[in-house]
């Protein structure tokens, strides 16, 4: 009953991918929220570009454990962009 890294590594890779979807949905609603408040759609735009960004760092880092689990020369072609 060996756990191999496919076991160990997808929760954590579900996890990352939660996470980031997380942050981008709460980014868009803190946006929206500040676009209401104060009217201001620089500010706004500048608060969703910072969550995005954060998010999208969740998804790299769930893409390459992904790479780590199951490396094929389309998945390190797709990673290397």
């Amino acid at each position: 009953m060996a756990v191999g890294l496919d076991g160990v590594l997808d929760p954590v890779i579900l996890f990352l991918e939660l996470v980031a979807a997380a942050i981008i949905l709460g980014g868009g609603v803190w946006a929206v929220a500040t676009l209401v408040r104060r009217r201001d759609a620089s500010e706004a735009r500048h608060e969703f570009s910072h969550a995005l960004l954060l998010g999208l760092d969740f998804t790299i880092g769930a893409d390459m454990l992904k790479l780590a689990v199951a490396p094929d020369l389309s998945a390190a072609a797709l990673a290397a962009g």
